[in-house]
């Protein structure tokens, strides 16, 4: 064997692989705590003249013994600094021999999975909501409703100024002689979408058995205020120039609605309390108050109506907007729930399913 050619740890390691396989009793040198880096030089020693038979397997240990005892006193190691120092080492050295690995590369993959763990088990906590003191059942409260809404309405809102804007660029695009036709006739079709969708609806429950009074006078409130608006709008001209902002806001409700779908929000509260609806719902009110002022002030124009512009000027609007709707929503989911939890005399603690 080229001893040259193996590194210092493969050579201690071939030490212990003679004890190993020439006299199981010696099994127990492998944990040798004080065995490190600077035993090498000796092991290779100690390893050449076990191979050559000039050395006893019972000589070998006792040299090894020896030179971990001058270690000790040379350097003055305690024996929890030399199982903190070598033992892993060797452990990890061993391991790495035994696989064919490098085991700076496992020790890597151990700590960046221990931290995924503990990742995956902090945002379980959250998730669940299991803080027991009220700072923390706050904090896991605005997290679960903040990551919720990101997901369901500030991306959603982002997508859809982008949506208004690319379609209300392509319109301009169309020849003046068909420009009013195409306009009219995409307006019309995100107009009565909501509209048919309604009416779909409708005729499920009915074949499911599942209509009722209450669900079925919401839906005809629905198409009789879905068709009032488009008939309006047709009547007063504005129509066509409605059609980006149709099509944007009907692609809006389906991101939001899958997203609510899959990101869900939950919590202990039971049936919804009118004390807790009339005070929430005033405070919605102004809520959407200042968004909408918000909105106006610092975030225009965007979408549609920032056509003229070129897009990358017009981004940071749309960016601002989303901002400011996530805000204005989050708000709102906080206020509501803690508004029916304070009416049924609970703590509030929202907590986030996902799937």
């Amino acid at each position: 064997m080229d001893y040259g050619s193996l590194t210092p740890t493969m050579n201690a390691l071939y030490v212990h692989s003679q004890f190993l396989n020439n006299d199981q009793e010696h099994v127990s040198l492998i944990s040798t705590p004080t065995m490190n880096y600077q035993t090498i030089d000796n092991c290779k020693d100690i390893a050449a003249l076990l191979e050559a038979g000039h050395l006893t397997l019972d000589d070998a240990e006792i040299a090894l013994t020896e030179i971990d005892q001058s270690l000790k006193e040379t350097e003055g190691l305690t024996q929890q600094e030399e199982l903190n120092q070598t033992d892993l080492e060797v452990q990890q050295h061993i391991a790495a021999y035994v696989s064919g690995e490098d085991s700076e590369s496992n020790t890597g993959l151990d700590a960046q999975q221990g931290r995924l763990e503990r990742l995956a088990e902090l945002m379980q906590f959250v998730a669940g909501n299991k803080a027991e003191a009220g700072l923390g059942r706050w904090a896991c409260n605005v997290t679960n409703v903040t990551l919720r809404n990101t997901v369901s309405v500030m991306i959603p809102t982002l997508l859809r100024q982008m949506i208004a804007y690319a379609v209300e660029h392509r319109l301009n695009d169309y020849p003046d002689d068909k420009e009013a036709s195409m306009r009219l006739t995409i307006a019309f079709i995100a107009a009565s979408y909501p509209v048919v969708l309604n009416i779909v609806g409708a005729m499920a429950d009915h074949v499911n058995g599942s209509a009722n009074t209450p669900s079925q006078a919401g839906r005809a409130l629905n198409i009789v205020v879905g068709v009032g608006a488009l008939c309006a709008a047709y009547a007063t001209g504005v129509l066509p120039s409605l059609a980006a902002s149709l099509v944007a806001f009907n692609a809006f409700c389906v991101m939001r609605d899958v997203a609510q779908l899959v990101v869900r929000l939950k919590d202990d509260t039971g049936d919804a309390s009118v004390k807790a609806m009339v005070g929430s719902g005033a405070a919605y009110s102004a809520n959407q108050m200042l968004v909408g002022t918000a909105m106006t002030e610092y975030a225009s124009p965007s979408g549609q109506s920032a056509v003229s512009l070129l897009y990358g000027d017009a981004l940071p609007n749309d960016m601002a907007r989303s901002g400011f709707n996530f805000l204005g929503e989050t708000t709102d989911s906080l206020i509501l729930t803690s508004a029916q939890h304070v009416a049924e005399g609970k703590d509030t603690r929202i907590k986030l399913e996902v799937g």
